[in-house]
């Protein structure tokens, strides 16, 4: 079971002092991206989960894609070779896409 964790304020410690903060989203992002590669999808789940508005989470996901530190089409194609690797078939393969967040068209 996970505890969690809460500021003197009454705040978990991710939660931004600031939801419209550009800046600390970014931080936030690139601190996620750091830990593990993450698809735009699932980036956005994590960043509006830490309570940053959909805008800015927008905003950065989009230039972390600009400069290439989001790629959802490589991301797909490891994930397709781990799960080939793990003999899921097309139905396993799809349903660990989806659940990893990237867009079924890819």
């Amino acid at each position: 079971m996970r505890v969690s964790r809460r500021h003197v304020d009454g705040q978990r410690p991710d939660t931004p002092r600031d939801p419209s903060d550009l800046d600390a989203c970014r931080e936030a992002a690139l601190r996620l991206l750091d830990a593990a590669p993450r698809s735009s999808g699932a980036l956005r789940e994590r960043l509006l989960g830490k309570g940053y508005l959909p805008d800015v989470v927008d905003d950065v996901i989009e230039r972390l894609t600009r400069v290439r530190l989001i790629d959802d089409e490589a991301y797909a194609q490891s994930a397709v070779r781990y799960c080939a690797a793990r003999l899921m078939g097309r139905r396993g393969a799809v349903t660990e896409l989806t659940r990893k967040g990237v867009d079924r068209v890819l």
